[in-house]
Order: C-alpha cells, then sequence, then structure tokens
C-alpha cells in the first residue's frame, strides 16, 4: 500500500496517537504491504520501535458498515483484485483494512447518491474527484478518468467508496479501514 496517506488523508485524527500510528504506518506499509499478497499471507518485521507484522486474508464477504449497492454484481477475476482484507499491527494502534470490488449498471449519479445517503448516517462526509490510489494484498485501486470518491470518518473508523465509469455503468470499490488501541 505504497500510497496509503491518500486514503488516509480523508481521516483526521482526533488525538496525536493516531497522528503518529499513520506516519508509522506510511514507512511500515512501504516495508510490509508488498509482501503481502495472497490468502493468509503473513510478514513480520522487527524494528527499533517494535514488531510490525500485516496479515492478508483474501477476500472479505462484506466490508463492515457499509452496505452493498442495490443489484451491483462482484467482480470476478479482475487483474486489479476483487478483494482483500488486511491486518496491519504496529507497535502503537493495529489496522484492519477491507476492500470489495463491485459493478453495477447504474451510473455513477446514482451509485453517488446512495452512498451519500448512507455514508452520510456515519458521520461528516468528504468527496473528492481523486484517489484513493491504493494497493494492499491483491487489491489495487487506480484513479481513472471521471472517479468520484465519498468518505466519512467515525469512531476511529473510516468508511470509502470510490466510483470510476465503466463502459456500460459503474465500478466501484467499498473500502473499509478501523484503527484499534
Amino acid at each position: 500500500m505504497k500510497h496509503a496517506p491518500r486514503i488516509l488523508a480523508v481521516a483526521k485524527p482526533h488525538v496525536a496517537r493516531l497522528a503518529l500510528a499513520i506516519a508509522l504506518l506510511t514507512l511500515s506499509l512501504a516495508l510490509a504491504a508488498p509482501h503481502a499478497h495472497g490468502d493468509d499471507a503473513n510478514v513480520k518485521i522487527k524494528t527499533p520501535l517494535g514488531n510490525i507484522s500485516a496479515k492478508s486474508r483474501g477476500a472479505p464477504d462484506f466490508v463492515s458498515g457499509i452496505p452493498e449497492y442495490p443489484g451491483a454484481t462482484r467482480t470476478e477475476g479482475d487483474p486489479d483484485g476483487d478483494g482483500a482484507q488486511v491486518t496491519l499491527k504496529l507497535p502503537v494502534i493495529s489496522m484492519k483494512m477491507q476492500a470489495l470490488r463491485f459493478e453495477t449498471d447504474a451510473s455513477m449519479e446514482k451509485v453517488a447518491e446512495y452512498y451519500r445517503e448512507k455514508l452520510g448516517r456515519l458521520g461528516k462526509l468528504k468527496e473528492s474527484d481523486d484517489g484513493p490510489h491504493s494497493e494492499f494484498g491483491d487489491f489495487h485501486w487506480t484513479p481513472a478518468h471521471g472517479q468520484h470518491t465519498i468518505a466519512a470518518e467515525a469512531d476511529h473508523r473510516v468508511y470509502m467508496v470510490a466510483m470510476k465509469p465503466i463502459e456500460k455503468g459503474t465500478q466501484f470499490a467499498l473500502f473499509g479501514l478501523r484503527f484499534e488501541e
């Protein structure tokens, strides 16, 4: 996940420890994530600040806290991956990430309207026409022309939906990030 800061930029940390953890996370991900590929992949790295471990468990059944868009189907065999769940343990905090990729015949406007309402219940919304450029486990999301991202933060969690137009509708990814002390 070499572009972690762009994903985490939607979360404004409430405590100094979380900000420090994010800085450490960026360094840790640069070291650990490229090696944690495939189902049940594990990486452990010893650092002067403590041990770092990353575990990849393949695609989750769902992304906690984010409903699936009605009628959307999960992708199968997408070259950038269909989903991933990764747990990263740092000396001061742990982060659990989930991602699933979907496609629908619905327009981006309809998908965005649905997720504004759903994520708006969880916290203050932040919208952007770029990011997230993410890479973890076997899952990659690369921004494309016309992309739109909606995110909300609540209780040490970040909920995000990244959307981009495809030939017949919209491809979107649901991202869930949970921070634990």
